[in-house]
């Protein structure tokens, strides 16, 4: 079930960052549709985001964004400024962002991955003086191009929710509000629309041959769905309560060669509250000017992964030299980090006042290590016998092991 939950968020994800236009009324899906034939275009977009959880998190962070895009030849380029307010009033920015994208690969400017990866108290393990870092997309990655935009709109145009959004048109403008009863109707269908879509989506989103652990046989899907609406569908009163009195609010107007659109969402939960405005224009273009760089050091996603997570934990001082071996949170899921790449996984954990235990040879295989003579669980603690560093680190409730 685990590989199917994936693909759920991973599909759903995407059905959110392409908007709620299916179902919010025929025009403004054929404005839209314009909008995507462009061969270019410029946009602007001005976000002031507000998130508050009381005792852990109060800030406000401006941030203003320009961005070109060929949808030809599906290259963009993206510059963003971040302004970072803390509850003190205190301000700060990090490094302006330059980003380019061609197709699935990303090229980030080599002075903010610096900058992302000390928050995560890790740094590059090379010298370089690229201006650039390319990410590049993993062999069974997300293929973006004209084609798969095509077909994406396709599929789009062809959904039905069953759910009337309530769009309203005064001329070129077209309203919408979303409130949170209806947030959760929207979720809901669309979740259940993905399990039952699962197949064309994968192949919609995937390219090359699609992995084995990403196909789901009918019964699979028949499965999830079952459990779906064992387990969550009964819960979405409970969500809707939950979320009371959020929203999200859009006013969109066409123009002949460009857009103007203002958007806002509220987000309340008993734990805390966000609240995004936005701002945006787009412009139709007859070309760009966009170059991608040429100073540019290549990284693949697992090498960027294993970076981020090399300098996660650490939640106290640990002797010079000790390396991340393995992360286990309360459940048994662990990830193992070796050179070159991560490896997930789940062992046979147990909680016993206050204390863990797992099973001799589960312990063995994750840490390639052999014991003589043990059998059954061993108290996790017990490893530091044996030259390991054992850190509880309460933020993720995880177990962290060093050496």
């Amino acid at each position: 079930m685990k590989k199917g939950l994936i693909i759920t968020l991973l599909i759903t994800s995407m059905l959110f960052m392409v908007g709620f236009a299916p179902t919010a009324g025929q025009s403004y899906w054929e404005e839209m549709k314009k909008v995507y034939e462009w061969d270019a275009m410029e946009g602007d977009t001005d976000l002031e985001v507000i998130i508050s959880v009381p005792g852990q998190l109060e800030a406000t962070y401006n941030i203003t964004m320009y961005s070109q895009t060929d949808l030809e030849a599906f290259v963009s380029y993206i510059e963003m400024e971040v302004e970072i307010e803390e509850a003190d009033e205190t301000t700060h920015q990090i490094p302006t962002v330059k980003m380019y994208t061609k197709g699935s690969n990303i090229y980030i400017n080599t002075d903010l991955v610096v900058h992302l990866l000390s928050l995560a108290e890790s740094e590059l393990p090379f010298e370089t003086e690229a201006e650039y870092i390319m990410l590049q997309s993993g062999e069974n990655n997300m293929n973006m191009d004209l084609t798969s935009l095509t077909d994406i709109i396709g599929f789009l145009e062809n959904m039905d929710l069953g759910i009337d959004l309530g769009m309203t048109q005064e001329g070129d403008t077209y309203s919408l509000r979303i409130e949170s009863d209806k947030m959760i109707d929207l979720l809901d269908v669309y979740i259940k629309y993905v399990i039952t879509n699962m197949d064309q989506l994968t192949n919609l989103f995937m390219q090359g041959d699609v992995p084995e652990e990403m196909v789901l046989t009918e019964e699979q899907q028949a499965e999830m769905l079952e459990m779906y609406e064992m387990y969550i569908t009964p819960q979405k009163d409970m969500a809707k309560g939950f979320i009371l009195g959020s929203y999200y609010d859009q006013v969109t107007t066409f123009h002949e060669n460009s857009y103007t659109e203002d958007a806002e969402l509220f987000f309340t939960t008993p734990m805390g509250k966000m609240h995004i405005d936005m701002i945006s224009s787009g412009q139709k273009l007859d070309t760009t000017t966009i170059e991608l760089p040429t100073s540019v050091m290549v990284i693949t996603e697992d090498e960027l992964t294993n970076l981020m997570i090399s300098g996660f934990g650490a939640t106290q001082d640990m002797p010079e030299g000790s390396q991340l071996q393995a992360i286990v949170d309360l459940q048994g899921d662990y990830m193992k980090i070796t050179e070159g790449e991560v490896l997930e996984g789940n062992i046979n954990l147990k909680v016993e006042e206050g204390r863990s235990y797992i099973v001799v040879e589960d312990i063995q295989e994750l840490l390639d290590i052999e014991f003589e003579g043990l059998e059954g669980f061993m108290m996790i603690q017990d490893l530091e016998q044996y030259g390991y560093q054992i850190q509880w680190n309460p933020d993720s409730r995880t177990i962290e092991i060093y050496n």
